[in-house]
């Protein structure tokens, strides 16, 4: 049996720094909103979670599970316009103080030497989105 193992991971060290103590807490709970809608668009996957992580597992024939990593990896690095259709996503994604702090994560990519770094934080596409707002995505097949 193969697995694909998808990992969310929330970083909040960038947006400690960058706000304010009320902000900071309206900004986790949007944030832990966020990840409730992902956990509701993977509810077939096997999930276990903690604070900081949650982990949703598929199991299948090798074929299934590249195909759903292909599928995985398209809706990734698609334009983070396609967020727009999911109501639920766009919501958090048009609020005020979601926009901010992706605009100043925005910023500081700019101003950052690695190109690396540079490039996660200043992509337009929908894992640039998630890792402007604090989670980190990975995913590996076994």
């Amino acid at each position: 049996m193969t697995k694909l193992i998808i990992t969310f991971e929330k970083n909040l060290e960038v947006a400690k720094s960058i706000l304010s103590k009320m902000h900071f807490i309206i900004y986790k709970n949007r944030l832990n909103a966020l990840m409730k809608i992902i956990s509701k668009k993977l509810k077939n996957y096997k999930q276990q979670e903690d604070k900081a992580k949650h982990i949703f597992i598929e199991e299948g024939t090798k074929k299934y599970i590249e195909k759903e990593k292909i599928k995985l990896e398209n809706f990734l690095f698609s334009e983070s316009e396609s967020l727009i259709k999911d109501p639920d996503i766009n919501k958090i994604k048009t609020d005020r103080l979601m926009q901010i702090i992706t605009s100043k994560i925005r910023k500081a990519g700019t101003a950052t030497r690695n190109k690396a770094v540079k490039t996660a934080l200043m992509g337009n596409n929908v894992i640039g989105f998630f890792n402007k707002t604090g989670i980190g995505i990975t995913w590996k097949i076994e």
